[in-house]
């Protein structure tokens, strides 16, 4: 199996410089990579991930606000719920 370099991330917990090579080509190493919608960085902590979802979170409660007053309460709850358990529960 031949890796793809295209499609190929590096990301290090030292701060010694590595080339990786495919094919090549040289991956440059990454301080954070996005992997199956979880942002990592080099040292393993989430803040960036957290960021993100909040971010996101932040932009749905602003239009839930922003049409909240043509629904009833319990229309609201279940976008609310939709949106929300759908960004928080995976």
């Amino acid at each position: 199996m031949k890796g793809n370099p295209d499609k190929s991330h590096t990301i290090l917990s030292t701060n010694e410089k590595v080339n990786v090579n495919i094919d090549g080509k040289y991956i440059e190493n990454s301080s954070s990579v996005k992997l199956l919608s979880i942002t990592i960085d080099s040292e393993l902590k989430f803040k960036n991930h957290i960021k993100s979802i909040c971010g996101k979170a932040r932009g749905k409660l602003k239009a839930l606000s922003r049409v909240s007053s043509f629904m009833t309460l319990g229309q609201r709850k279940l976008i609310m719920n939709a949106f929300f358990e759908s960004q928080f529960s995976y």
